[in-house]
């Protein structure tokens, strides 16, 4: 009996001592076990003939006991996991894979909203195989109409800064408008412009103005019964086409002194028509013209005629560049009263695969592997028409931007998509327009949209659309 208690007195010794040697601030207290565990804790003490202590256990935080130290591993391995989980997702899906191959806006990166709605509209294209007639969303981000500040859409004014009439527009900078002695709107071109390096489209014909040019007086004799920019008809046949037309979407927005704007203007034929036409349905003069052509040559075939004042019904020169369509910003906002293209010319190439050859035969082939179902070939194809559908919108939203509130905005001859007429050169459907009448970004007014048939080309057509007010 006295062994047995001395055994005891050492061990509660011992006890303390170890206890004595913890740093009380990594104490734990285990106080919840496991029915089981209970038990088993208890025979095994019984069969030693010792009691199951009724003190609770210290543990030391560097020895947390078994269960302790499963539950810390598991959760050490799911932060593994998720590290892991989350860097391989990053590696198979970098930004600008491959599921994204259509243009995009810079400044869609800093919107999370906007990056949303596009994840969204891009898995709804890959679950759809059969949404040819679906038009993607147009991009409104960094194109759509903004009106600046110096003055932009007013008539020069005495407070108006004196600018160089031969000074030339930088990127970057805000249009710069030229005083004049009438009330006219001037304002200056861009200081350079690389042809070169513009999109391939179905509209580079033979360059002919050199030949007008040198000749001018004679050419303005016979123009009328000769080929109108290489169309397949003479200009007084697309004038009788599109009389009709002209009469009912033009003459009603218009009066003596107007500003109308030509996207694309050529060497300033089709203005001209217009011109006429007013004058013959309306008695409308004295229209200044404005406008823009890739082409350096067609853009002095163009000042030529106003200058040498070749224009109908006392029309008279604006400001003509040569420039993109789609890159207007030298042109002041909210400016004209009405803004027309007679033809968008629509890409050769939208998918910048550059075969050999008359590019249409490669996408002729690949509109007859969609039709027979080829998945891959479907894809490419709603790439393709994706792409082209940007082009259109970014040019149309120069001509929206350009014109002033309530002016109405005029595209012709449109073609509709590739794979829906493969005799044409390409183009938009109807819906396209439709979507972007409603696009609030575009500020237009769904209600004033108006389509009409082409009378001149097969399976072409006109849209008209007004800007709100």
């Amino acid at each position: 009996m006295t062994n047995k208690n001395s055994n005891n007195n050492n061990n509660n010794n011992n006890n303390n001592n170890t206890n004595g040697h913890v740093n009380p601030f990594y104490l734990e207290i285990e106080e919840e076990h496991d029915d089981d565990e209970l038990s088993d804790y208890d025979d095994g003490f019984e069969q030693a003939g010792l009691l199951r202590p009724t003190a609770p256990v210290a543990r030391s935080r560097n020895n947390p006991g078994p269960r302790k130290q499963w539950r810390r591993l598991c959760l050490l391995l799911l932060v593994i996991l998720a590290l892991f989980a989350f860097k391989w997702n990053r590696k198979i899906t970098p930004e600008g894979s491959e599921d994204e191959k259509l243009p995009t806006n810079d400044d869609d990166d800093d919107d999370p909203k906007k990056n949303d709605d596009n994840n969204n509209n891009n898995n709804n294209n890959n679950n759809n195989n059969s949404d040819d007639d679906k038009v993607p969303v147009i991009p409104d981000d960094n194109k759509k109409p903004v009106s600046n500040n110096n003055n932009q859409g007013n008539k020069p004014t005495n407070d108006t800064p004196s600018v160089d009439p031969h000074s030339c527009f930088q990127t970057g900078d805000s249009p710069l408008l030229i005083h004049t002695d009438d009330v006219s709107l001037q304002y200056a071109c861009p200081c350079t412009f690389d042809a070169d390096q513009q999109p391939p489209t179905h509209s580079m014909f033979p360059d002919h103005s050199s030949q007008i040019i040198s000749n001018l007086t004679r050419f303005m004799k016979t123009f009328r019964h000769m080929e109108l920019d290489d169309w397949g008809h003479s200009y007084a046949e697309v004038k009788k086409g599109m009389h009709d037309w002209i009469a009912r979407q033009y003459a009603p927005h218009l009066t003596d002194n107007s500003w109308i704007y030509e996207s694309a203007l050529g060497e300033g034929l089709q203005v001209h028509m217009v011109l006429d036409i007013l004058k013959e349905v309306k008695q409308i003069h004295n229209i200044t013209v404005y406008g823009n052509d890739r082409s350096s040559g067609s853009v002095q075939v163009a000042t030529a005629l106003g200058k040498q004042k070749y224009l109908p019904a006392g029309g008279k020169l604006g400001t003509i560049c040569q420039a993109d369509s789609t890159q207007l910003s030298f042109v002041p906002s909210e400016s004209f009263d009405l803004v027309f293209a007679s033809y968008i010319p629509p890409l050769s190439d939208p998918l910048e695969w550059h075969p050999t050859g008359d590019p249409l035969n490669a996408y002729l082939t690949l509109c007859k592997k969609a039709e027979n179902g080829d998945t891959e070939a479907m894809k490419q194809k709603r790439d393709a028409q994706h792409r082209q559908d940007r082009w259109f919108a970014q040019w149309f939203a120069e001509m929206v931007r350009v014109a002033k509130k309530g002016a109405p905005i005029i595209v012709e001859h449109v073609s509709y998509p590739f794979c829906e007429a493969t005799f044409d050169w390409g183009g938009v459907s109807k819906e396209f327009w439709t979507q972007a009448a409603q696009n609030q970004g575009y500020n237009l007014d769904a209600k004033s949209l108006i389509f009409e048939d082409d009378k001149l080309f097969r399976k072409r057509y006109h849209m008209f659309v007004r800007k709100n007010r």
